[in-house]
C-alpha cells in the first residue's frame, strides 16, 4: 500500500465531514476561545491514541489473541456500520450543556480516533509489516 493509497483510506475511515457536527454540537455551550483551545487538545490526544494504535497494535492483537482476520472482519463491520449512520443519521447529537469541556471522550475517541480508524490502522500494520518501524 502507497502512502497516498493508506493517507486516502485513513482520511476517508476518519470522516471528518461527518464529525463536525458532532463535534460542533458537542461544543455549542463554549466560548470560542476555549472551543479552538479543547480542539486543538482533543485532535493532539487522537493523534497520540491513533499513533500508540500504529506502533503497538500487533502487540495489542497478540495480547487479545486476535487473528488478522477476525480483526479484518470486524474493521469490516464497523465501516458497515458507519456506512449505514451515513445514509440514517441520528435525529440528536446531544446539546452539550451537560458538560462544559469535554476531555478525551466523546471527541478525542470515539468522534475522531474512532474504532473504525484504530482497527484501519492495526489491519494496515499488520498486511505490511516489513514497510512500518517496530
Amino acid at each position: 500500500m502507497s502512502f497516498w493509497s493508506a493517507t486516502t483510506l485513513v482520511f476517508f475511515v476518519l470522516d471528518p465531514f461527518g464529525n463536525v457536527p458532532k463535534v460542533l454540537s458537542t461544543l455549542s455551550g463554549a466560548h470560542v476561545r476555549m472551543r479552538e483551545r479543547v480542539l486543538i487538545r482533543e485532535m493532539l490526544i487522537a493523534l497520540g491514541v491513533i499513533i500508540v494504535f500504529l506502533f503497538l497494535g500487533r502487540e495489542v492483537l497478540s495480547l487479545l489473541h486476535l487473528t488478522e482476520e477476525a480483526l479484518c472482519a470486524g474493521g469490516g463491520l464497523l465501516l458497515i456500520m458507519i456506512a449505514v449512520r451515513m445514509i440514517f443519521p441520528p435525529q440528536d447529537y446531544g446539546n452539550g450543556a451537560d458538560q462544559d469541556e469535554p476531555f478525551i471522550v466523546p471527541v478525542a475517541v470515539p468522534y475522531i480516533a474512532g474504532p473504525a480508524t484504530l482497527a484501519t490502522v492495526m489491519v494496515m500494520v499488520t498486511n505490511e509489516p516489513e514497510r512500518w518501524p517496530t
